[in-house]
């Protein structure tokens, strides 16, 4: 290579080099639905109605994508935007939980933003379906170590009647081996009896005062040999 070229050559991957990277876009803030709470709604008719979803912008971000899911049902819905606010129709009478994704045209990552909870009134509702109860331990693919075989569950319930009645764990290897083991207790807790060096399944059932029932998602988790 002659050494005008190659100056020429190795300028060029210099200035390759020294390019500022693609900033990836940024998670957005949440603004309304408000966490936890029956949220503001146009109704379409008795079974639906339009809700309205708003957030921050956020930066290095061309289009936010909403999600929405039903937390009885589990159907999801979404729906993308270069705007900060949205609306979808949705069937009353439910928990949801919803979140945003960043996305950026000039990258290939995205930024999730936070999830929240909130409730769609049903026509005329005299009662709430609890919201599917927050398992906290052991979490999502936990490690954990039994103490004399037996381990600790928890889990957090929320219902805005304020009227659960009581909670039914259920525990297995897998999910279609879940097996209730414990029924009608009114504690945020359970101790279990597990086997070493071994993976297990856990879910959580809420009942109230009327009846009315939520499940949570299932969690897995590993015990220590």
């Amino acid at each position: 290579m002659r050494p005008l070229k190659k100056v020429y050559f190795l300028l060029c991957l210099f200035l390759v080099a020294c390019k500022d990277p693609i900033p990836a876009p940024e998670a957005t803030l949440l603004q309304l639905p408000e966490a936890d709470q029956s949220c503001l709604y146009v109704s379409v008719n008795a079974a639906t109605a339009r809700v309205s979803f708003s957030w921050g912008e956020a930066l290095h971000t061309d289009t936010y994508t909403l999600k929405v899911v039903n937390l009885v049902s589990q159907e999801q819905v979404s729906v993308r935007t270069e705007q900060t606010v949205a609306s979808l129709t949705l069937d009353r009478g439910a928990p949801y939980r919803w979140q945003v994704i960043s996305s950026s045209n000039a990258s290939n990552e995205e930024a999730a933003s936070e999830s929240r909870r909130f409730y769609l009134e049903g026509l005329q509702q005299v009662s709430h379906v609890p919201f599917p109860a927050k398992l906290l331990s052991p979490q999502m693919n936990e490690i954990i170590e039994l103490t004399d075989g037996e381990a600790l569950l928890s889990w957090s319930g929320l219902d805005l009647d304020n009227d659960i009645a009581s909670y039914s764990v259920a525990i297995g290897i897998s999910v279609e081996g879940l097996n209730e083991v414990a029924a009608n207790i009114q504690l945020t807790s359970y101790t279990a009896r597990l086997e070493a060096n071994t993976s297990y399944v856990w879910q959580i059932t809420t009942r109230d005062e009327l009846d009315n029932t939520s499940i949570s998602p299932y969690f897995y988790f590993q015990t220590t040999p």
